[in-house]
């Protein structure tokens, strides 16, 4: 029953104001508030976003160190590639 009203109205060109766009003042508000930040405030905000959006979400490395047949640092690694190093010279 509630579509028949909404296809009338939407015939009749009544009611369409609520579906055609999103509420522009919530959208108002948000400029309003990023308006009244200081560009250190603004500036703070969108490093803790990008941090957050882009730095690692578990450790990058396992610091597993890998030495060369004379004992000098090659790399540091994590686990799984140490094991496949292992596995593949061992193969040899």
């Amino acid at each position: 029953m509630q579509v028949c009203k909404l296809l009338a109205d939407a015939a009749t060109g009544l009611g369409t104001s609520q579906y055609d766009a999103p509420d522009k003042a919530a959208s108002g508000n948000a400029n309003q508030a990023r308006q009244l930040q200081t560009p250190e405030q603004r500036q703070a905000a969108q490093k803790a976003r990008l941090v957050k959006k882009f730095s690692a979400k578990s450790a990058v490395y396992e610091n597993c160190k890998m030495l060369s047949q004379e004992g000098e640092l090659l790399c540091f690694c994590d686990l799984r590639k140490l094991t496949w190093y292992e596995v593949s010279c061992s193969q040899h």
